[in-house]
């Protein structure tokens, strides 16, 4: 199988896949070449047509497990089919229903295979889009509301909004702080179809654990994160007191609290306590941030 660590069946272990904007609007996974030393895709699992893109130990695995031989004597939709039906019994215990998301078939480029996502649906989606044309077909009701999505932090994205009055996306911003933005203002709805927050990917701030809990870990090819709620000031694990993802919020605040207020009160989606925001919405309330596990700060002071 795909997965390089066996702790990510464990409920304490979840998979982190990073993914890229199709010219269609929806996601594909990032491509992967494992010639390279430090690949673009560094997804704990890499998925392709049943996986077969994957890396090379995935599959001898499973042509061994499925196969016996070489899946080239076999027809390429018989090969699709058997390998949706092992992931299914891998990934569900062999109960019905699938376990594997069916993600449409890629057809840009000439590619005709259908990509297929072979991961536990705990996992976390980080969305990494590369060109601006993508980011504006990009519909965020295509997401599923029952899955957590995320955004990988650039630290650039603070100079990038440092000096503005007022946002407007532009083409030479960030591709993926544009999406970030655009994510805020969707989710602040409170819209059943959207999920309720956004998960920013932080390889760069410290953080520090103030009681003993084991948060859950999620893990991608290199690296280990936990989750951090910046908007509760009692939460058992914190970011350092000068993150850097702290004052890109900071800023995202000052340029759009106004904003993702009135897309709160105004939202038909909201109701009762929701809209009471004496304060405004803060974009702390609609983020979780991940950071890596090993940037723990043991001695220093918060």
């Amino acid at each position: 199988m795909a997965n390089c660590y066996p702790e990510i069946g464990q409920k304490t272990f979840k998979g982190i896949h990073y993914v890229t904007l199709s010219p269609g609007g929806g996601w594909t996974p990032l491509e992967f070449s494992w010639e390279k030393p430090h690949p673009t895709n560094r997804s704990a699992y890499l998925w392709h047509a049943g996986l077969w893109m994957a890396c090379k130990e995935s599959r001898k695995v499973m042509q061994k497990c499925w196969f016996g031989h070489l899946c080239c004597e076999y027809d390429q939709k018989e090969v699709d089919e058997q390998v949706n039906t092992g992931l299914r019994k891998l990934f569900y215990g062999g109960r019905k229903g699938p376990r594997v998301i069916w993600n449409g078939r890629r057809e840009d480029e000439g590619l005709f295979s259908p990509w297929l996502m072979a991961a536990s649906l705990d996992d976390m989606f980080c969305i990494n889009p590369s060109r601006w044309s993508t980011l504006e077909e990009f519909k965020l009701a295509c997401w599923r509301n029952n899955t957590d999505y995320a955004v990988e932090f650039d630290p650039s994205w603070i100079s990038e909004l440092l000096g503005l009055e007022k946002y407007r996306p532009t083409h030479s911003s960030s591709p993926t702080l544009n999406l970030a933005i655009k994510i805020f203002c969707g989710i602040a709805t409170m819209n059943p179809r959207l999920p309720p927050l956004i998960h920013i990917m932080d390889r760069y701030s410290g953080w520090k654990k103030v009681s003993p809990e084991s948060p859950p870990v999620f893990r991608d090819c290199e690296h280990e994160y936990i989750l951090i709620n910046p908007s509760d000031p009692l939460a058992s694990n914190r970011l350092a007191r000068h993150a850097p993802v702290l004052r890109f919020l900071d800023q995202v605040d000052r340029l759009l609290k106004s904003r993702l207020t009135h897309e709160r009160k105004s939202s038909h989606f909201a109701f009762g306590a929701s809209k009471v925001l004496p304060e405004g919405l803060s974009v702390r309330n609609l983020v979780r941030v991940m950071v890596r596990r090993d940037k723990e700060m043991v001695l220093e002071a918060m």
